[in-house]
């Protein structure tokens, strides 16, 4: 079989090249008809602003593409190919809701229309209103601003655009968005940003797949300014009006703010003037009052213009006015600490007795840090004659804020004349006060 294949090969190429050349002549003389199949003819539309016109657009369904069977002489349909066809979808000639005819001829003299037959004859669309919403343009930051820094109010101009659009497209919009970068602003950031379009579920909306003229938004960009401001933390003061008024029996302590300090923002030129809130003594008042004052303030009546509170401070703060009620208390006072006056020359005293009696009023806590080593008195014995006398005392207390006397003390001093002559009867009357008084301080 070797020897069979192998052998005289030249001449077996030489007679299948013959054989070809003899079925070439063949058909080109015989020339037979065919059916032969051409694809992927391209559809070309005309005259679809008869929608557009009348508030309306449509989606085709499929492909733009057309097929034709085409019957001819051999020759003919080997040269075919779907560059020799037109097609064209005219939408003046729709004949029934949805379908548009499809009109196919072909470039090729050699080919009639009565030579093929259009095997995709319409084009399917399905037809839909064009709508029109009108969105607020929501400004997005991303990155961080500067330390010290938070983001405040940005806007958009213009603040609104208008989109119109296929209904199907239209109902899915829920948002018009630009972005604007902050990373390590500390002042006003302004840019011009392009508007994108956000459905239900947070994602870009792409306008790509609309045929021309089915989309039109009134501005692709807008102009963003973005606040950039200082925070700054102040303290809380308040001024106390009615201190000196408070109901008899009672003393204003202080006072207690809840929280005492706040964060604050604004533009820097505004924050730099602020040190701290200040309640007015307008709102804080303890006139007549027999207890604690509680007031619910509301911080942004007092924050100057151009600043607010930042983002999660409290817009309200508790501010607690103490009024604390006075004790009385009688302490016993050594004589020891007074310093006397006035004596005249020649006199001599001498206490009748080693303490005296003082009654104080104040608050328990401070009634309690009351010692002897830190009062002082005197007394004043100027133009006293010999004899017995009752004497007020003039008593420095340590903190007069924090102590008062309810009433002046006194204390009992005997005076005696050192150049009067005694007489026995003064001495015996003498002896015997001294034995009345000392009766009376043993009792």
């Amino acid at each position: 079989m070797k020897k069979w294949i192998t052998n005289n090969w030249p001449l077996k190429l030489v007679s299948v090249v013959f054989a070809v050349a003899i079925w070439v002549v063949i058909i080109n003389i015989d020339n037979p008809v065919e059916t032969v199949t051409i694809s992927n003819i391209p559809v070309e539309i005309v005259n679809d602003e008869i929608f557009r016109e009348q508030g309306q657009t449509y989606t085709v369904v499929g492909n733009l593409r057309t097929s034709v069977r085409v019957t001819e002489r051999w020759k003919v349909t080997t040269g075919l190919s779907a560059t020799d066809f037109e097609a064209v979808a005219d939408f003046s000639d729709i004949y029934q809701e949805g379908q548009v005819p499809i009109t196919v001829t072909c470039t090729n003299s050699q080919v009639s229309t009565n030579d093929f037959v259009v095997l995709v004859p319409s084009l399917e669309i399905q037809v839909e209103d064009l709508t029109t919403v009108s969105l607020d343009v929501t400004v997005q930051t991303s990155g961080d601003p500067a330390e010290g820094y938070i983001i405040g109010e940005a806007s958009a101009v213009p603040n609104q655009v208008t989109v119109r659009a296929p209904q199907s497209f239209a109902e899915r919009v829920r948002q018009a968005v630009v972005n604007v970068d902050v990373s390590g602003a500390s002042e006003t950031v302004t840019a011009q940003s392009t508007i994108q379009l956000l459905d239900a579920y947070g994602d870009v909306m792409s306008t790509t797949d609309l045929g021309e003229g089915d989309f039109s938004i009134s501005s692709e960009t807008v102009d963003v300014t973005v606040e950039v401001l200082s925070i700054k933390e102040v303290p809380i003061t308040v001024s106390v009006s009615g201190v000196d008024q408070v109901a008899d029996g009672y003393r204003y302590t202080g006072y207690t703010v809840e929280p005492d300090t706040v964060r604050l923002s604004g533009l820097r030129s505004a924050m730099g003037q602020v040190a701290s809130i200040e309640i007015p003594s307008s709102v804080a008042s303890v006139a007549d009052a027999s207890g604690d004052v509680v007031l619910t303030v509301s911080l942004a009546e007092y924050l100057p213009n151009g600043v607010t509170l930042a983002e999660g401070e409290p817009a309200e703060i508790t501010v607690t006015l103490r009024v604390e009620p006075l004790e009385e208390q009688t302490i016993s006072v050594p004589v020891s600490i007074l310093t006397v006056e006035g004596l005249e020359e020649g006199m001599e005293y001498s206490f009748t007795g080693s303490t005296f009696s003082m009654r104080v009023r104040g608050l328990a806590e401070d009634l309690e840090h009351l010692t002897d080593e830190s009062l002082s008195g005197t007394v004043d014995l100027s133009g006293l004659a010999a004899g017995l006398h009752t004497v007020s005392v003039d008593i420095t207390l340590p903190d007069q804020d924090a102590y008062e006397l309810v009433a002046n003390p006194t204390v009992n001093i005997r005076l005696t004349d050192l150049n009067a002559e005694s007489d026995p009867a003064e001495e015996s009357s003498a002896g015997s006060e001294a034995s009345s008084e000392a009766a009376e301080e043993t009792q």
